[in-house]
Order: structure tokens, then sequence, then C-alpha cells
């Protein structure tokens, strides 16, 4: 059955109208497909903190795994009853009971002789004895109930001290408490050895009354130099175990035991009965010392006696130094991702405070990079709105209250982003003729938005399937306002403008010589960007590919991901 002009003219109005709907529901569909949001957490109920540098700050994991971060106390305030139970040293000028000639504070044990310099350091409390001559060192009797001192086999023993070294020599002795007798050397020895921090003990550990000749215990970490370190040495006696600690973490165990394993019997501790030897710190040492403990207990890792980061007077003025904690580099998928938010949670006390620091980049950068080179924005400052990067990197400063008895903690960081990944391979490539040193070709327009607005379309070519010898970046170059040769790239505006539908949405370029040329000149000029860019000769076949570049495309490296895969290749001969 015939239709009639009427409904025949109708059908094909209603047939336009849903080719329209068709291209329409797709456009839209893939301009959405590459919305992603993404999360990043750290902290509490997440992932454990990815920390690159950290100054005057802990750790704390608990035993779920989640993990918070505070400020690590930085000096001792014996309590009463801890004063008879340990020998403590300091270095601090003002401090009470301090020898006005070398500002050196003892308790449980006298001062025989001292020479260092009193020097002051921004991750200090306040002085700390520097060691920088041969002569630097300290000589100190250790009173009676000191394990120093004993004459028993001994219990619980703790040895702790902060230290800031200036080098790292392949040998240098922090402090001994060591004797001869019968030719032979007994005691505690704490030194540097092969770039790592060992504590020997020389004919100290007894099996059966017979002295173990040495028992030694190591660091593992790398010890920075410029920059104080807490060192904790643990002996529990009932378990006859040794454990190390620098920075809170630990390095090293050691069961000191007829076979070395928790099963073992336990070997004996003890100096020799006569031993009334000094305790020695600093000799052939190069760097600074503060804060030493040696305690007839285990002493914490997380010891509460201690202090903060407490106001300092200058003058008449006050300053506080922050304990700091920063990331490593966080790297996004792809390039020019929006940031969306950036949150810290933290809980603040009373007269404490946290601040946070961000800083985003395209451009990789190596985390130690300085803030004088590339600086940290206060999070309180910034605006999200105008940050779209690839590599970002945190930093938290932590303030005490003034008396530094109160910190701040650090619960969680989330970053919230949007990816940005490249748009989709162009469809549809065809060669639709070809002629004398030309070739003409098109493609299915991209219909998401990035690329129609801003975006580009790239021609590669050459004489082997995805094989290039030149990309055609730019149609056309002309000159701008200041005179200067601008490219005029392969866009959304080449579209093919026609009354037939099946050609309305696709874009068409003919490639010339004069068109390779011209990108072929542009390119010299670009060491990155020269190829060979070989001509269009007649009858020699050449294969052409396209990728889609959306807004964000530029000619820097960084932004290389926002360029598609390539499309299909076709291959054309001019006559």
């Amino acid at each position: 059955m015939r239709k009639s002009k009427k409904s025949q003219k109708t059908y094909n109005h209603l047939s336009r109208r849903g080719f329209l709907f068709i291209i329409l529901f797709l456009f839209t569909a893939i301009s959405h497909e590459y919305i992603y949001a993404g999360v990043l957490t750290w902290g509490k109920k997440s992932a454990a903190f990815d920390i690159f540098e950290k100054k005057g700050i802990k750790i704390i994991t608990d035993k779920n795994g989640f993990q918070t971060i505070e400020m690590s106390r930085k000096s001792y305030e014996l309590s009463e009853m801890q004063r008879y139970n340990a020998l403590y040293v300091s270095f601090d000028k003002t401090h009470e009971g301090a020898f006005p000639e070398k500002y050196i504070n003892i308790v449980g044990g006298s001062l025989l002789k001292s020479n260092f310099n009193s020097v002051e350091f921004s991750d200090s409390v306040k002085e700390a004895a520097s060691f920088e001559q041969p002569q630097h060192e300290v000589w100190i009797s250790p009173a009676e109930y000191i394990f120093l001192n004993s004459e028993e086999d001994l219990e619980n023993f703790s040895i702790a001290f902060m230290i800031r070294p200036y080098q790292l020599k392949r040998n240098m002795e922090l402090m001994k408490k060591v004797a001869l007798f019968g030719g032979k050397k007994q005691g505690i020895r704490a030194a540097w050895e092969n770039d790592r921090l060992v504590f020997k003990f020389i004919n100290f550990f007894r099996k059966d009354g017979i002295p173990v000749p040495e028992i030694n215990i190591f660091t593992q970490d790398t010890i920075k130099i410029n920059s104080f370190q807490r060192v904790i040495l643990q002996y529990h006696e009932n378990r006859g175990v040794l454990i190390l600690y620098l920075n809170g973490i630990e390095q090293n165990r050691i069961y000191v035991t007829d076979n070395f394993s928790p099963s073992g019997t336990i070997l004996r501790p003890s100096f020799h009965p006569w031993d009334k030897s000094p305790l020695i710190i600093g000799r052939n040492f190069l760097g600074a010392i503060d804060e030493l403990i040696f305690a007839n207990y285990i002493l914490s890792i997380d010891n509460d006696t201690g202090t903060y980061g407490m106001l300092k007077r200058n003058g008449r003025q006050f300053i506080q130094t922050p304990s700091t904690a920063i990331s490593k580099i966080i790297e996004l998928p792809y390039s020019a991702s929006e940031i969306l938010n950036v949150n810290f949670e933290g809980s603040e006390e009373r007269d404490t405070r946290i601040l946070s620091y961000i800083r985003f980049s395209n451009r990789p950068f190596p985390e130690n990079l300085s803030e004088k080179e590339f600086p940290f924005e206060n999070t309180e400052n910034i605006n999200l709105r105008e940050q779209k990067a690839k590599y970002i990197q945190w930093k938290v400063e932590f303030y005490s209250d003034s008396s530094g008895i109160k910190t701040p903690e650090l619960n969680q960081v989330k970053i919230s982003y949007r990816e940005n990944p490249p748009p989709n391979a162009p469809r549809g490539l065809m060669a639709e003729e070809t002629k004398e040193e030309s070739v003409k070709l098109h493609f299915l327009r991209n219909a998401e938005m990035d690329v129609i607005k801003g975006g580009r379309y790239h021609i590669y070519y050459g004489i082997k399937p995805y094989e290039p010898l030149g990309i055609i970046r730019y149609k056309d170059f002309i000159k701008n306002n200041e005179n200067n040769y601008e490219g005029v790239t392969i866009s959304d505006n080449d579209k093919w403008e026609t009354e037939d539908l099946r050609y309305q949405n696709r874009i068409i370029i003919e490639i010339t010589n004069d068109m390779i040329l011209k990108n072929f000149h542009y390119t010299k000029k670009i060491p990155k960007l020269r190829m060979e860019y070989p001509l269009l000769q007649k009858n020699i076949p050449y294969y052409f590919w396209i990728t889609s570049c959306d807004s964000d495309w530029t000619e820097d490296i960084e932004f290389a991901d926002h360029e598609s895969k390539p499309s299909n290749v076709v291959t054309a001969r001019p006559r």
C-alpha cells in the first residue's frame, strides 16, 4: 500500500526527529561517561598515614590498625619517685640545679668533668650539649642506687637520649660505661658503626657465671643528620629481651638467652662488683646530645612525663616552634583532575592548634622540594575551584599549649577529587577521496563537552600503521595581535555543513603538503615535537589515524594524558 505524500512527509519528519533524539541521547551519555569522583583518606578508619617527613610528631596505631598523629614529647620532667630511680642529664641554662659553668643539670649522679658547647636548636627543647672538638666530653659518676653502679644482677632497666649528629662517620662513640678487669673490658657502649647506632654489651651477660664476650643490638632505619632523634633501649628482665626504638619505632629486639630465642634460658646481666668507672658521654662524637635517662625501670616510648613545644622567650617576644608532618606525594590517575574538597579532621584542646597546608602541581616534583621553591598554601585561604592537579602534597603544623602540656591530635585527612581522563578515540575515520599531493579525511565528531569546547584533533600519518612519521596538530597558522604566528587547531569548527543527516555529525579536513610543511617548520622550534614529516607523493600509500584532545591538553608533556587513544587506521594513495 502506497503512502500519501502527506503521510510520507510526516514519516520523514518523525524519522528525522527520532534520529536527532538518538544522537542527542548518545551525546549526553558519552559526555557523562568519564565523570568519576574519588576520595583519598588517611588516618582513623582509613588507610595509614603515609608520611615523608616528620618533625616532633608520633603516629599512634590502635589495636584496630587505625592511626592518629600527635606531638611527641621533647623533654622529661621526672616525678618524685622517678628521681630516686633514674640518672637524668639535661643541658638547660635555666634549669634549677644546673651547673652555671657548663649548664648541665644532673639528677641521680654527680659531675666529674665536662667540656662542650651549649647550643639551642630549632628542634631542641632548650639548650643541648654540642660536641665539636676532640676534647669535648662529659664524665658523670652515677649514684649508688642507679643500675649503672649495681653490684647485683640487674632487673629491668632503660637507656634513653636525644641525639643530633652533624655527620655520620664510620665510627663514633656516643657514650660508654666500660671498665677493665683481668685484662678484659666489661660494660655497655653506644656508638655508630657502619651508619647504624649500636649498643654493645661487653662481657655483660653471663651464662652459668661465664661472661658472653659481646652481645650487640642495632638500629635498622637510617639515622638522619642535623635533626634530633629519640633513642630508647629497654631491657625486660622477666623475658630476657632487649628492645631498641628510634623515634618511637621498634628497630630490633634480641632475646638474651642461651639460644637467642624466647624459649631459651635467660642470661643474667651485671656490671663487675668492683666497677666504679664513670659514665663518659660525647667522646669521639660529632653532634649534639640532650635529655639522657638511665632508668631502673622500663621507660615507655609514650612516656607522659615530658613536654611538647612550650613557648620560649625571645627578648620581649615569645616564639613557639611547631611540630610538623609532611605527606608523601599523592599521585592522581590523570593530570588536571579537579580538587573538590580537602578536609583535615582533628581534635584541638584549649590553647592548642593544628594548621594545615597543601600544594598542587601537574608537573612531578621531588618530595623534599623546598617551600621557598614551591610553597605550601594554607587550606583556609585556598580557592579549590581554581585547583586542577595530578600531584598533591600536604603538611600539618601542630602547636601545643603555652606550657607544653597539651597536644592537638590529627585524626584524618580526606581529599575529594574528580578524575579528568582523556576523551574517547574518534570513530568512523574514512578517506573520502584522494588527489595529487592531498588526502581528504572525515570522521565522527567527539560528543564530549571538553572536546567540543576548547578541544582539538591530531592527525597522525606514516607508511606503516601506528608508526607515525608526522603529526598534524594545526591546519594553518595566522598572525595574532602581537604579530606572532599562532596555530589554528583542527576542532569542532571543522564539522561538515550539509543537509545530509548521514554527514551532519562529522569533521572533514583536507591534508595538503602545504599543511604538512607548516607543521614541520613549527616543530623545528620545539625539539620535543620534531619528527620527519614526509610530504605526500603521487602513488605512494600513506596510513592515517587520529586522536581527540580535550581542553586541558597542551604541548607540555605533563598534559599528554589528555589525548585519546588512536582511532582506526585508513590508507590513502594520492593520485
